[in-house]
């Protein structure tokens, strides 16, 4: 059980890192970053049982 939440911590803590990335580098960082490994790691964030 604190396992997962420890789990669920690093991951949203891991999602705000990668968005303040995104913001940080810009349009021509968000060109290069694929919209669908963007997708994915949001649903993973939002579910980390899958």
């Amino acid at each position: 059980m604190e396992t997962m939440s420890l789990l669920r911590k690093l991951f949203g803590s891991l999602g705000f890192f990668f968005v303040k990335l995104i913001l940080v580098g810009g349009g021509r960082d968000l060109k290069s970053f694929p919209l669908m490994k963007f997708v994915t790691i949001s649903t993973f964030l939002r579910n980390p049982s899958l």
